[in-house]
């Protein structure tokens, strides 16, 4: 099976190999060898708001939060942006996530820390990420 497949093969591990690249967010320009764009920050209540999307092909995409290299939790973008859909961001605009302060602390974040927000999989690390989960911050829109 291995011989007659070999062309198949080949083609499977090329692809594969391409797709497995590792990208990181740069200022949110949308990276050419994975597709992802997306942004978060803190809401006044100290909440997680952000968005991603893959503009390669639409799906929803899972966020992960890190902190200090150890993976918190994840959540579904699956929430509704129609202000992405509208600048064409998004093809269908479910794209969002919302994280408040008490899953954050039942994750077992350190409220005090920084948050590391990227996509699920891969090393596309989210426009605002890390986030400041401290007193006393500024953030920009996500």
């Amino acid at each position: 099976i291995g011989e007659l497949n070999h062309e198949d093969i080949v083609l499977y591990e090329r692809l594969r190999a391409e797709r497995s690249r590792t990208c990181r967010a740069f200022d949110g320009e949308l990276h050419p060898c994975d597709g992802y764009r997306g942004g978060v920050n803190r809401t006044p209540r100290d909440g997680i708001v952000g968005w991603v999307c893959n503009r390669t092909r639409e799906f929803i995409c899972e966020v992960e939060f890190l902190q200090d290299d150890r993976l918190l939790g994840c959540v579904k973008a699956d929430g509704y942006r129609a202000d992405l859909k509208e600048k064409r961001l998004s093809r269908s605009g479910i794209c969002g996530f919302a994280v408040d302060r008490p899953t954050l602390s039942q994750m077992g974040a350190d409220l005090n820390g920084t948050l590391t927000v990227k996509v699920r999989g891969s090393e596309y690390a989210l426009r605002g990420s890390p986030v400041n989960l401290g007193p006393n911050v500024t953030t920009a829109s996500a």
